[in-house]
């Protein structure tokens, strides 16, 4: 298995795969991944709701391409791409994915379960 990183976590979740790095892992991994997929999946989570319920408030059926621009583009934050991409039709939860990365990488070490 490549070195066991918050990163590696986010990988194989993103990808659905995280059943095969838990068979990877010993016993304190395990207790380390899941702390870190609780965290993703809440992150993910958050973010798709709030991009939803975004959405359903101030983009309409019925608007144009550069009315929904006009709408979305002041909003503050990194939604931008998201309601795009709602608007657009597309799956959004790869956007959510990219914004969801570790901005830092941390490896795993038993003394990390502690905290």
């Amino acid at each position: 298995m490549d070195t066991l990183t918050n990163r590696l976590v986010w990988e194989y979740l993103k990808d659905d795969k995280i059943e095969d790095l838990y068979n990877q892992s010993d016993y304190n991994e395990c207790l380390w991944i899941a702390k870190y997929e609780r965290s993703l999946n809440e992150m993910f989570g958050v973010i798709k709701s709030v991009a939803t319920m975004t959405y359903s408030i101030y983009i309409t059926e019925n608007m144009t391409l550069e009315d929904a621009a006009n709408v979305i583009l002041p909003m503050h934050g990194n939604f931008h791409p998201i309601l795009f991409g709602m608007y657009e039709g597309k799956n959004i939860d790869e956007f959510i994915w990219k914004q969801i990365y570790p901005q830092f990488e941390q490896k795993y070490s038993s003394e990390s379960l502690e905290s």
